[in-house]
């Protein structure tokens, strides 16, 4: 099964990452679940004691099942903005928020001053975001190169 007899898929006390996903086995049910949950509700909040598996069900499970095509969504392509809250949830969310929208951070910081509303016009204002009806007006070929690179939101917090 596996070509490294050194190998071990198990990750011990850490949790699985995107890229151990294959090895991430025996929690379907609970990814399906959350899986369609966040594409009914747009929002989830994953709950337990420590330990219990909620950023490898999070990372290894409802992230690749979304970017696999299995959480229904405007675009195709998914984009992660995750963060730990710690000592300043703000700045760190603001980090995360302007790394995976390609802005400035301090702008970021600044926009959510303004209240979580912010995250839309945030979202909006990036190379993520392609709105059809705006860019009907565009060139054909450019506005289908925009659309192919467009990509939806998933912010996390992880405790």
């Amino acid at each position: 099964m596996f070509q490294d007899p050194g190998f071990c898929p198990y990750t011990g006390l850490r949790p699985f990452t995107e890229d151990e996903s294959i090895y991430f086995k025996g929690r379907d049910e609970h990814i399906d679940q959350a899986t369609k949950q966040l594409e009914r509700n747009k929002f989830i909040i994953v709950t337990g004691a420590s330990g219990d598996g909620k950023s490898s069900l999070v990372y290894a499970g409802i992230i690749p099942n979304a970017k696999a095509g299995f959480l229904r969504a405007n675009y195709s392509n998914w984009t992660v903005a995750d963060f730990r809250p710690e000592r300043s949830p703000m700045r760190n969310l603001s980090h995360a928020l302007a790394q995976a929208l390609g802005i400035n951070e301090s702008t970021a910081f600044t926009e959510l001053g303004y209240g979580f509303s912010a995250l839309v016009d945030m979202y909006k204002a990036s190379p993520l975001y392609f709105d059809p009806l705006a860019e009907a007006t565009e060139a054909g070929d450019a506005s289908r190169v925009r659309a192919r690179q467009s990509s939806n939101l998933i912010i996390l917090a992880d405790q």
